[in-house]
C-alpha cells in the first residue's frame, strides 16, 4: 500500500489548499488513482478532490497502530483494588 493512499471509508480533512470547504471533514466514497470522491460530514455534499488536498486522518491512525510499541508483561499486571493498599 502506498504511504499516500486512501481507502474507501477513510476519514479525511480538507487542507487550506482545497478551494472549497477548507478545513471541513469528509468521508472517502471512492478512490480513482489520485482523485477522490468525498462526502462532507456536515452537509452530505459530494465533491471531488485530489489526494494532495486532504489530510487522511484514518491513515494516520493506521500508521500509529502499526508502529505502536509492544506492551511488556508489566503493562498487563493485575490492577490492585483500593483495599489492597489499606
Amino acid at each position: 500500500m502506498d504511504s499516500l493512499s486512501a481507502l474507501v471509508g477513510d476519514k479525511v480533512k480538507l487542507k487550506r489548499s482545497a478551494r472549497a470547504e477548507a478545513g471541513a471533514h469528509a468521508l472517502v466514497l471512492a478512490v480513482d488513482g489520485p482523485r477522490l470522491t468525498l462526502r462532507l460530514t456536515e452537509s452530505d455534499r459530494v465533491l471531488h478532490s485530489s489526494i494532495e488536498h486532504i489530510t487522511n486522518l484514518s491513515l494516520a491512525a493506521r500508521k500509529a497502530w502499526r508502529n505502536m510499541p509492544a506492551r511488556t508483561s508489566d503493562a498487563q499486571k493485575e490492577v490492585k483494588s483500593a483495599t489492597d493498599y489499606l
